[in-house]
């Protein structure tokens, strides 16, 4: 019987110490490819690659990416490690010109993988599109984003941005303290749901609404949540196998109501507002992305010497279903929120603490 057990041991271990050793080859296979390629790179290490102070909440990505960036000061580009993928950082600006321009055919993809049976609406948003199909979502979606569209979009920018001079005024009065991060996420908020979805959210003045309760689920930073995103990003196989999705069910369902009752009630009404809303619902009535779009001509104004962002060798006929046009809805919400309410926070304690930029910003301004 000891012998038995001694042997069930034995093999315990040694299955043990094979696990160990697979785990550690499979995670740091890739962790010569910087040096045979003669570039200068971070020490990695195994199972977190070069971002273990990231991994261990000790920094964030744009603190991470600042102090590597400095520690190569010199270099015009250095080599990371994403895990166990090997990451290529620009430092020089001519070699970044020739990837976002003149190279942009050959670097378009992102490296974000999500699965679409799990997850349909990060899936299938433009922010993670590969290949011909964003490029031909990217041609259609652009005109959203042109100056006029802009210009035309100022109304209402300018009709919150009041809601919000007259809420900090109110507050004021009362000599309440206003936290300046949910007056802008309640701002942000606002804009987007205005400008892309045509309803009003009244985030500014109520924090609690439905609209911002979600935009913040998006965003909370819960650890399992965080574990999710970590898994989708750096292992999406894993998070395959898992079914993990970036967000959660309430949000999608909250993202496909919203979009379809607010085309309804377009469609029922005979109402046009020319903002991102009307752009789905034009894109939905053609059904698919027909070859018309490639040549036609059209030209995207951001793209170097007048090319257009498509192929005209290329025949594609993409059949969309409902989720692709609300993928994009819910990409504008994760592009917009976050990015648009941060960077007005930190410019509003700026401002704040800078009461000569102050007086120079409302000369510019006047």
């Amino acid at each position: 019987m000891a012998i038995i057990y001694n042997s069930v041991i034995v093999d315990i271990l040694l299955l043990s110490i094979a696990g160990t050793i697979a785990f550690y080859l499979y995670f740091t296979r890739n962790f010569n490819y910087w040096k045979k390629r003669g570039v200068v790179f971070s020490n990695p290490t195994p199972l977190f690659g070069s971002l273990k102070d990231l991994f261990l909440q000790r920094d964030s990505m744009g603190g991470f990416l600042m102090k590597e960036y400095e520690k190569h000061a010199g270099q015009p580009y250095f080599g990371l490690f994403s895990v166990d993928k090997p990451a290529f950082v620009i430092r020089d600006l001519d070699v970044a010109k020739n990837i976002l321009v003149k190279d942009f055919e050959v670097f378009q993809d992102r490296s974000i993988s999500v699965d679409e049976q799990t997850d349909p609406l990060n899936a299938k948003g433009i922010i993670v599109q590969k290949g011909k199909k964003w490029r031909y979502i990217r041609t259609k979606l652009t005109p959203t984003f042109s100056s006029n569209k802009i210009k035309n979009m100022f109304c209402l920018v300018d009709a919150k941005a009041v809601e919000l001079a007259e809420f900090v005024e109110q507050q004021s009065l009362r000599g309440n303290t206003i936290s300046v991060k949910e007056i802008s996420s309640g701002y942000t908020i606002d804009v987007l749901a205005s400008c892309a979805f045509g309803v009003n959210a009244n985030a500014i003045n109520d924090g609690n609404g439905e609209f911002p309760k979600i935009l913040r689920k998006i965003f909370e930073l819960k650890t399992i949540a965080l574990i999710k995103q970590t898994l989708v990003v750096f292992l999406p196989w894993l998070a395959k196998f898992l079914k993990l999705k970036i967000s959660e069910n309430d949000v999608d369902v909250f993202v496909r109501k919203t979009l379809w009752d607010v085309v309804g009630h377009r469609e029922k009404n005979g109402i046009e507002r020319q903002d991102f809303v009307d752009l789905l619902m034009k894109l939905r009535k053609g059904g698919t992305f027909l070859e018309q779009t490639m040549n036609d001509g059209t030209k995207v104004a951001d793209q170097p010497e007048g090319r257009s962002i498509t192929n005209k060798n290329d025949v594609l006929d993409i059949k969309l279903d409902d989720d692709d046009y609300a993928a994009q809805a819910h990409s504008i919400l994760i592009a917009g929120f976050h990015t648009s309410a941060n960077t007005t926070s930190f410019a509003l304690y700026e401002l704040a603490t800078r009461p000569d930029m102050q007086t120079r910003l409302r000369q510019e301004i006047l």
